[in-house]
Formats: structure tokens, C-alpha cells, sequence
């Protein structure tokens, strides 16, 4: 056996003192995936984890085993691995609250000290499409602006959005800077609309070839897909957006009031 003190630094005892279960019809892999999680949770961003060597000696478990809790890990963004060095316990993700309250990404990123950029990658107007139509309420062939944009936070791509805005309500759109503010100030501070009231809808999605290069990350990787709809007084559509999160540095948590009448 791999003594610990020697491979394995302070990380040893830690995972010395956990063990498997193999009489138990939960997969070892999955066993072993959660004892690397826990130590995820506990260690600071930076520090390595055991080996595959080191794993399969410690638990008596077959490499493949271990590579895939380690590959689970990978995929969820809660570790990196780096080709001839090891595999090192990721950056916390980018964490987005979604309450009551009307927020955006920006404004929470900027608030929590985070530096965010935003990148202008298309503006054009044409007649609505259907989902777009649907989200705005307009009727199919309604001229809109289609706005798309890529979100970065600290230098990394973390959000691609695509706007659509009805070319009626929004005059010399071609004529603002579109990257220097969120778009719900836009509407607001530049436009004189007040948005009284945000739908949005998550779900998961699998990345597409133009967002993995955009992102960074490889085909088939998840996203966080949210539809958000904005509206004005009498529940008027003003703004319907498509963003896909990159799953791997995101987390979207959700704040539920109780009803006190």
C-alpha cells in the first residue's frame, strides 16, 4: 500500500479514516465520488487530489473505478485536471440568487466584487421568428432587434445571451453602447420603461459547437438554459432573452418566500 504521509501530504488521514462499501448495491464509483466531494467541500481551491494509483490502493478498487468518480467530478466543474500534474479542486462557482426581487447577473457578479465584461457579438433587426414572437406576444413577421451577447466574470466567458427587443419601443438601439450596462438598465435608464415584473424558466441543455467555442469548453458539455421575459405595466412584453449558462462555473439557487396572509 501507498503510504500517505509520504504521496499524499496532510489529504491522507482524511481519506485513510472513510471507506467503501462493497456489500451494498450503490456503485463504487459513486461511493468513492462522494468522499472526493466531501473533500472538495472541506479543502480550498487549489489543492490536489489522490491519484488514480493512489485511490485504487487506499479503497482496493479497479482504475476505471476511480477514473470515473474523478470524471464525474470533472464534468460538474468541481475539479480540474491538468495533463501531467494532477487533478486540483476548482474555483468556486459563480453564484446567481434568484429571488423575489428583480436582479441580473451583472448587477449581482459586480455586487459581490467580481469584474464583468460584456461583449457585443450581434445586432440586427428582422421580422420576429417564432419564439421569439411567442416570448414578446407579436404577431409572426413584427420587426425586432435580435441583440447578442457574451457575459464574462473575472476575464471568463460565463454567459451567452440573445435578446430580443421590438424595434418600435426601442428607437437608435443601433446607437447605444451596448456594452456598457445590463440590458434591464437599458431599458430602464435609457428607454424611461419600468419593468414590473420578470418570468423566467430554467432548464438543461447540451452545449452547441458556436457556445463550446465561445465558452471554451468541449462539445456536449451542459449548460444552464433560462428564458427570462420582462415585462411593464398590464403585463406588457418588453424583452424576451435566451441565456445558456456554462454549467461548470454557475450556480443558480432560488430564494421562496412563505405566504405570511
Amino acid at each position: 500500500m501507498i503510504k500517505g504521509n509520504e504521496k499524499m501530504g496532510a489529504a491522507a488521514d482524511f481519506f485513510y479514516e472513510r471507506s467503501l462499501d462493497k456489500s451494498t448495491p450503490i456503485p463504487l464509483y459513486y461511493q468513492l465520488k462522494e468522499i472526493l466531494l466531501e473533500f472538495v467541500r472541506h479543502s480550498p481551491p487549489g489543492s490536489c487530489l489522490p491519484t488514480e494509483e493512489q485511490l485504487c490502493s487506499i479503497y482496493q478498487i479497479s482504475r476505471p473505478t476511480a477514473r470515473q468518480a474523478i470524471k464525474d467530478l470533472e464534468v460538474t466543474g468541481n475539479v480540474v485536471r491538468i495533463k501531467g500534474k494532477g487533478t486540483f479542486i476548482a474555483e468556486p462557482k459563480v453564484r446567481q440568487s434568484i429571488m423575489s426581487a428583480v436582479e441580473v447577473f451583472e448587477d449581482i457578479m459586480s455586487g459581490s466584487g467580481r469584474q464583468v465584461g460584456i461583449k457585443l457579438l450581434e445586432l440586427r433587426h428582422s421580422g420576429c421568428e417564432e419564439r421569439g414572437c411567442r416570448g414578446l406576444d407579436l404577431s409572426p413577421g413584427t420587426e425586432v432587434y435580435v441583440l447578442r451577447r457574451l457575459l464574462s466574470v473575472d476575464g471568463i466567458p460565463m454567459v451567452m445571451s440573445l435578446s430580443h427587443l421590438p424595434v418600435a419601443r426601442f428607437p437608435d438601439l443601433e446607437g447605444k453602447n451596448l456594452e456598457a450596462m445590463p440590458l434591464s438598465r437599458l431599458i430602464t435608464e435609457e428607454y424611461g420603461y419600468k419593468i414590473t415584473k420578470v418570468l423566467k424558466t430554467l432548464e438543461a441543455k447540451v452545449i452547441s459547437d458556436f457556445e463550446a467555442n465561445l465558452f471554451g469548453l468541449k462539445k456536449g458539455s451542459p449548460v444552464q438554459y433560462v428564458e427570462t421575459t420582462s415585462f411593464l405595466e398590464r403585463d406588457i412584453p418588453i424583452e424576451f432573452t435566451m441565456e445558456r449558462y456554462r454549467a461548470d462555473k454557475n450556480q443558480i439557487s432560488f430564494t421562496l418566500r412563505a405566504d405570511t396572509r
